[in-house]
C-alpha cells in the first residue's frame, strides 16, 4: 500500500505543478437531461413515430452501441439508451449546437 501512496503523491504534485503552469482558466459545464425535460413513454412514442430513425438508435444503444461524442439527435437516443439499459451514467460531448438545441 506504501507504493500506492507514494505514486498518488507523487502523481498529485505533479498535477498541482501543471495547474499552477496553466495560462488561463480551465472549466466544464455538465448538464443533466432530467433537469430539462422529463422524458415519459409518450414523449418517445411521438418522437419514434415522426423520426422513425430515432427508434433504431435506441435499439442500438440498448444492445450496447455508445458513441464516442454526441454528433446527431441519433447519437444522441443511442446514448441516452445505452444509459437507460444498464442504469448507469454515460458521459459523452455534444459537438454539434444544432443537436443540444
Amino acid at each position: 500500500m506504501n507504493q500506492w501512496e507514494t505514486l498518488y503523491q507523487q502523481a498529485y504534485r505533479r498535477g498541482l505543478q501543471k495547474i499552477a503552469d496553466l495560462k488561463g482558466v480551465a472549466c466544464a459545464f455538465h448538464s443533466v437531461i432530467d433537469g430539462i425535460l422529463r422524458i415519459t413513454p409518450a414523449i418517445l412514442d411521438t418522437l419514434f413515430a415522426n423520426q422513425p430513425h430515432l427508434k433504431v438508435a435506441a435499439k442500438r444503444g440498448a444492445q450496447g452501441e455508445i458513441p464516442q461524442e454526441i454528433l446527431s439527435p441519433d447519437d444522441f437516443i443511442c446514448g441516452l439508451f445505452y444509459s437507460l439499459s444498464r442504469g448507469a451514467a454515460c458521459q459523452r460531448m455534444i459537438r454539434a449546437e444544432a443537436t443540444y438545441q
